[in-house]
């Protein structure tokens, strides 16, 4: 049993003992022939910063057409789902005092009629004074003022499109009692769409009413529209600190799109014509801060960076010069001093 134990513990030293020798012979090999990496010469070149934000789709025009006189709801002549032109009547209130009045109003003008025509008549025979015939002249057109209010609350009956689109909801159903001011349907407007956003304040100086943005939507992951600025708000939200633009959205046929979908946002907050552009990854974090790695001289060298700007996987950075080779791949195995192995392509 002793001797078994003995055996096994002098395998497994000798086991031990020969990886150890590989490793500090792959130690020693790596130490000579450099560690593998990729370089590229840094140089000036264009950057675009971007300010990417969310925002929602909304209708240019999207109204809630209320009732303006009192009635029954006495039939529906364009439900929800429909569409609808500017002016088209989209409901009936049935109102009797309202009909009454207007009937009562006519047969007043009717006889404020006759009696200014009898005034004149008298007045031409000089029967009566001209006061008596001005007396029933502004008669006759109170009577016709009369109408015309009697007239226009009988309109209001009819409930009418301020604009052309589509019936978008309905508030009341058929045989309730309305009152002046409830709202009775929702008409959106998709002609032409718009979309809100709120962006951080201190983009502020970036934004420009008439600037160019690119929009895409979740819906339709793979498309890509064009939209421009049309207001920038002037005053900043104290609770976000956020204030709002608009984008205006040309139609497109093939791709509708619907109120309170969400719109990913990207606006251009700067374009360099010239400067150092280098990987995002080529960047390494440390508890002092920002650096890379620079081949000089064979062996590697580490810089501090700042990084001004990120654009996906590129970085806009300073502290570095046209013509250093900069370590882009392998850099996270490199330490200050060590010999590097280019790797070409």
């Amino acid at each position: 049993m002793r001797l078994a134990l003995s055996l096994f513990i002098a395998s497994l030293l000798a086991i031990l003992s020969q990886s150890c020798a590989s490793n500090g012979q792959a130690e020693i090999a790596q130490k000579e022939t450099g560690v593998a990496v990729r370089i590229m010469r840094v140089e000036p070149q264009p950057f675009v910063e971007y300010i990417h934000t969310t925002g929602t789709v909304k209708a240019q025009n999207q109204i809630r057409v209320v009732a303006e006189e009192a009635g029954i709801l006495k039939s529906i002549l364009f439900d929800k789902g429909r569409s609808v032109k500017k002016d088209a009547v989209l409901a009936v209130l049935e109102n009797n005092i309202v009909q009454a009045a207007y009937r009562d109003a006519e047969a007043a003008l009717e006889q404020a009629r006759i009696n200014e025509k009898s005034a004149r008549t008298l007045k031409e025979k000089e029967a009566i004074s001209d006061n008596d015939f001005q007396l029933a002249r502004l008669n006759r057109i109170r009577a016709e003022a009369a109408r015309d209010i009697a007239a226009t609350r009988r309109e209001k009956l009819n409930v009418t499109a301020p604009i052309s689109g589509y019936v978008n909801e309905r508030f009341a159903d058929l045989g309730a009692y309305i009152s002046p001011g409830t709202p009775l349907f929702e008409i959106v407007d998709l002609s032409s769409i718009k979309i809100v956003a709120g962006i951080a304040e201190r983009f502020f100086p970036y934004i420009k009413s008439g600037t160019q943005a690119e929009v895409s939507f979740d819906a339709y992951p793979l498309k890509r529209f064009e939209a421009r600025i049309t207001f920038v708000a002037r005053s900043i939200d104290p609770q976000s600190r956020t204030f709002n633009i608009e984008l205006e959205l040309p139609r497109s046929g093939d791709t509708p799109l619907s109120p309170q979908m969400m719109a990913n946002i990207r606006l251009t907050k700067r374009r360099i014509d010239s400067g150092m552009v280098i990987p995002l990854d080529a960047i390494i974090e440390s508890e002092n801060g920002r650096f890379v790695f620079l081949r000089k001289d064979a062996v590697a060298k580490r810089k501090p960076v700042t990084v001004e700007a990120i654009n996906g996987d590129r970085a806009l950075v300073g502290g570095l010069q046209p013509g250093e080779q900069l370590v882009i791949v392998g850099q996270r195995q490199v330490s200050e001093g060590d010999t590097l192995n280019v790797i070409q392509d």
